[in-house]
C-alpha cells in the first residue's frame, strides 16, 4: 500500500500526539507513585517507632497470633524492614 506524504504526515502528527499524551501519564503516574512512595514510608517509620517503643510485648503478641504475625511478617518483607 503507497501512501501519500500527506497521510505519512498524519500518521507521524498522530505518532507524536501518542508519544505526548503517554510522556503525560508516564509523568503523572511517576509523581502519584513517588507520592504512594513518601506515604508508604511514612507509615513505614511510624510503625517501626511504634514496634522499636514496645518491641518485647509487641514481638510476644505477633508470634501468639500467627495470622497477625504471618501478617506483620509479609508487610516487614515487602517494605524492606525485614529480610525472610
Amino acid at each position: 500500500m503507497n501512501l501519500t506524504n500527506e497521510q505519512k504526515l498524519e500518521i507521524v502528527k498522530n505518532d507524536i500526539r501518542e508519544v505526548i499524551r503517554i510522556t503525560k501519564k508516564s509523568k503523572e503516574l511517576e509523581a502519584e507513585y513517588e507520592q504512594l512512595e513518601a506515604e508508604a514510608n511514612f507509615f513505614k517509620s511510624k510503625i517501626k517507632a511504634i514496634m522499636d517503643s514496645v518491641k518485647d510485648d509487641f514481638l510476644n503478641f505477633i508470634h501468639a497470633d500467627k495470622e497477625y504475625h504471618d501478617l506483620v511478617k509479609e508487610m516487614a518483607i515487602e517494605t524492606g524492614m525485614f529480610n525472610d
